[in-house]
């Protein structure tokens, strides 16, 4: 028998990580295995012909008091990351009008911006900001993650909102305020950061969205998003955990009892015990594919087969010398719809979701006129990219320009790009790779209401000493969603002394 561990994680992802780190700090043996040569999955910047490729792009949720920042502050790493806190958590480009919509970090500035665009529905507007208001401050924050039977019950009365809103879309609670449909497609825009359109998107998940962006503050880390990814792996490891790279889990053990108790790597007979295993990998695959000697059946296994999957994307990084008007720099992402051109030559694309950064904010040295632009949109048109990059690689790679022109199109709506030194195109074929998902899905299980909060897989599986963290589980997607899903996670594993039921830590 090998070395065991008080706990095996499945990936070094932002949830994997996190949990690591927080299971350390509490005295447990912690061992990550990654499949990649680096940390952070989907949070990670890469570094080609000395440029940046930032996956991800704004962070939330990281003012004084917001679960974010208690983590963070928790894990004590404060002082190893420096974040500048943005004006506007998005901006939005509508049609038929010439000027852009500035949605506000502040809700009260993001509401009078909804008002001066809409003013027919200024009542309905406030009254239905300050509805989601409520929900995300009095409701959500102070939920449970796995609410015992007789709170359940109680719910109606403790979490009224979220109860009422439990099983309604994004679209269905804007109707409860008579939002007119050109107004609701704008309050919408964003939801590619969540992978489900406003007509499908579970309306408590929008209210997670704006309530951490809009109410607890939108920031860029200078260094790119990757830079959390990599100090949450050096804490790790200087609180006594061990991370091994390039090392893929080919199968979970059981025991006798059908309990988990460690995994095979790289297909060999290398095997690694441990009283506790945690997946940070995708759903589908931890529990189809990592299990051998196991049949899996009941209610359990038919939700998997079932389970609705998230968006992937397309993805472009662009280094460009270019001119810009200095108010698109202080914004989480810009959306920009999709052009008619753009949208016969890419079929089944989100709109555009832009970040525009400069060089220098990612710890380089570059002139004042040099940015970088993040250019996303989400898809699901999977099988396209996959079948054409295996047979059809000139096919493949004509695609990808495509993709870079259309990108350049589209941002030469605000900005006058001068030079173009470097760019890289990402495909649902390049996320299904790095990230091992199903289709090259990036948040796992979509959110939708019947696979919102409660409803989502819980961190405590059917399989006895098996969890799961990140966006799959409680309380979802995104970096926040993967971060905060570790709270719950670790204080299941250490007896509740962590968050006692609740999904946030105590100030």
């Amino acid at each position: 028998m090998s070395e065991q561990y008080d706990a095996i994680i499945i990936g070094a992802g932002i949830g994997g990580l996190t949990a690591g780190n927080i299971l350390a700090k509490n005295g447990m043996k912690v061992l990550i295995l990654e499949k990649n040569p680096v940390a952070g999955g989907a949070v990670t910047t890469f570094y080609r012909e000395g440029y940046p490729i930032d996956i991800s792009h704004s962070l939330c949720a990281l003012n004084d008091g917001s679960f974010i920042k208690r983590i963070i502050e928790y894990l004590g790493i404060s002082d190893k990351l420096s974040f500048v806190q943005l004006d506007k958590s998005f901006i939005y480009f509508l049609e038929g009008r010439a000027k852009p919509l500035y949605a506000y970090a502040n809700f009260d500035k993001y509401s009078s911006e909804l008002a001066k665009f809409f003013p027919a529905q200024n009542k309905n507007i406030d009254e239905m900001l300050l509805e989601i208001k409520k929900t995300w401050e009095n409701d959500i924050l102070n939920s449970y993650y796995a609410p015992s039977f007789f709170c359940k019950l109680a719910y109606p009365f403790i979490f009224p909102r979220v109860f009422r809103y439990r099983n309604l879309t994004f679209y269905e609670f804007l109707d409860c305020y008579k939002i007119s449909a050109p107004l609701k497609e704008v309050v919408s825009l964003c939801w590619p950061y969540l992978g489900v359109e406003g007509s499908s998107l579970s309306a408590l998940y929008m209210f997670c969205l704006m309530g951490a962006y809009h109410v607890d503050g939108t920031y860029f880390l200078k260094g790119g998003c990757g830079a959390l990814s990599n100090v949450l792996a050096h804490s790790f490891e200087n609180s006594g955990g061990k991370i091994i790279y390039n090392t893929e889990v080919t199968q979970i053990l059981l025991n006798k009892n059908n309990e988990a108790c460690g995994v095979i790597r790289n297909n060999v007979t290398d095997r690694t015990y441990g009283k506790t295993i945690i997946s940070n990998i995708d759903s589908k695959k931890t529990f189809f594919e990592l299990f051998k000697d196991f049949s899996l059946e009941g209610k359990s296994t038919n939700k998997l087969k079932m389970l609705n999957m998230s968006s992937s994307a397309i993805q472009v990084h662009i280094v460009a010398e270019a001119e810009i008007d200095s108010s698109f720099l202080s914004s989480g992402s810009i959306i920009i719809p999709q052009n008619k051109e753009g949208a016969e030559k890419l079929k089944n694309l989100s709109p555009l979701v832009l970040s525009i950064n400069k060089l220098s904010e990612f710890n380089l040295s570059a002139s004042n006129n040099e940015f970088v632009f993040n250019c996303v949109w989400l898809t699901n048109e999977y099988s396209r990219w996959f079948s054409i990059q295996k047979t059809k690689r000139e096919e493949y790679e004509s695609l990808k320009k495509i993709v870079f022109e259309q990108a350049i199109s589209m941002i030469s709506r605000i900005a006058q790009i001068r030079k173009v030194n470097f760019y890289n195109v990402l495909t649902p074929a390049s996320f299904k790779n790095w990230l091992n998902s199903e289709n090259g899905c990036i948040y796992d299980a979509a959110v939708t209401p019947n696979q919102a909060l409660q409803n989502r897989f819980t961190q405590k599986t059917f399989v006895r000493n098996l969890y799961l963290v990140g966006s799959k589980t409680f309380p979802g997607p995104g970096i926040a969603g993967a971060i905060s899903s570790a709270v719950p996670l670790a204080d299941i594993i250490l007896k509740r002394r962590l968050s006692n039921g609740k999904f946030i830590l105590p100030s």
